[in-house]
């Protein structure tokens, strides 16, 4: 049987089935919504930005888990540190999260690499798990990953001058490549490394898909102290 970190190994990600219950999401969708709901009333203290994607919005609040005990606190951020200990067998360290929202008719956020968004680590060690708040395919939202190209980081471009968002210029894709859209009932979990290439699709339903992103490193902030690190602010 395939473990999750030999499936990240050898495709850059991992759809993990039923890791979580609804039940478990519960307290976590509710609150999400009601974030979204208020979101241009909430006050600057939280972190939070928005991005047309041409014809509707995508929404995005970050660092829950530190302005919350009932994110940090919960049964599915535990269950998820614990999925990053078995792929780094070692105890993880948290990163970053964020939860973004895509209202429907939201087009395609396009390909792009989670490494990009990372200016000081060039060598990030670390794991991305996406968890639905919903039933999520590729006619609502969903994701799509390459999972057939070597790992490096390829050029970005900004989306628009403002946009929060990178891509991949579409020249610099290989003709041949391989995706994956995973269809995830709720509960189930993606996770993938910072250079996998992925997007998500547009969202075609009548409800705005809400994920929710946990990021995980294995070095936490000793990653600085690691020689690979260390060598890109220095010549010679």
């Amino acid at each position: 049987m395939t473990t999750v970190a030999q499936q990240l190994e050898l495709t850059g990600m991992a759809h993990v089935r039923g890791l979580l219950t609804d039940t478990e999401l519960a307290p976590i969708r509710d609150e999400l919504i009601r974030l979204h709901r208020n979101f241009n009333q909430l006050p600057n203290s939280v972190n939070k930005k928005s991005d047309d994607n041409k014809e509707a919005e995508i929404r995005e609040i970050s660092h829950l888990v530190k302005q919350s005990p009932l994110f940090q606190k919960s049964t599915v951020f535990s269950k998820c540190l614990q999925l990053a200990q078995e792929i780094f067998d070692r105890k993880p360290h948290y990163g970053h999260d964020e939860a973004i929202f895509k209202a429907p008719g939201g087009q395609p956020v396009d390909w792009h690499q989670d490494q990009t968004y990372s200016k000081y680590d060039k060598d990030k060690q670390c794991v991305s798990v996406w968890i639905p708040m919903q039933d999520t395919n590729k006619d609502n939202g969903g994701m799509q990953y390459v999972v057939n190209r070597k790992e490096q980081l390829l050029e970005h471009n900004r989306v628009t001058a403002d946009s929060f968002m990178y891509r991949i210029p579409t020249d610099l894709l290989e003709e041949d490549i391989v995706t994956l859209s995973p269809d995830m009932t709720i509960g189930d979990v993606c996770v993938h490394t910072p250079l996998c290439i992925h997007r998500s699709h547009p969202n075609n339903s009548n409800q705005t898909r809400i994920a929710w992103i946990i990021q995980f490193n294995k070095y936490g902030k000793a990653r600085f102290l690691r020689l690979s690190n260390l060598k890109q602010y220095f010549n010679g």
